[in-house]
């Protein structure tokens, strides 16, 4: 546990904060790694993905454009009562900037493992995974949770 050794209790000295290296204070003091957000996000599209679950990416990403586009080739590419299985993404050299206004940075190599179409249990297809790539990602805070708002190759 980090103690404070600023006034008032809020968070580490500055020395420290930059130390730091893919862990971050958000906001609200509390210690955030980038690489859980980033991995707990993963999980909740993995389940959309595996449940057909359009719904789920709404707590991925913000609404606008990234959601529209995850969210459209789920539909088209996972018939009703199927489920794309294993779409996992594994994050590496995650590092992330000093959250500020609810927003955050992070830059990680990415690689989307391959994934199996399912439907009544059957394997009726795969996908191929893809990667690694650099990527930039930007996340906001919504409702207390981070979410991905911007992607961009780097």
């Amino acid at each position: 546990m980090v103690r404070s050794a600023q006034p008032g209790g809020r968070g580490p000295p500055a020395y420290v904060r930059r130390a730091i290296c893919a862990e971050r204070l958000d906001a609200l003091g509390q210690l955030v790694v980038a690489a859980d957000v980033l991995r707990r996000l993963d999980d909740l599209r993995e389940q959309a993905f595996a449940r057909r679950d359009v719904r789920l990416l709404a707590r991925v990403y913000v609404p606008g454009r990234l959601l529209d586009e995850d969210g459209a080739p789920l539909r088209r590419l996972v018939p009703v009562g199927c489920g794309l299985v294993g779409a996992h993404t594994e994050f590496r050299n995650v590092q992330g900037s000093v959250p500020a206004a609810g927003r955050w940075s992070v830059r990680a190599t990415a690689r989307l493992a391959p994934s199996t179409l399912r439907c009544n249990g059957v394997a009726n297809g795969h996908a191929a995974g893809a990667g690694p790539t650099g990527l930039r990602i930007e996340l906001a805070r919504v409702r207390g949770q981070y979410r991905i708002a911007g992607q961009l190759p780097g």
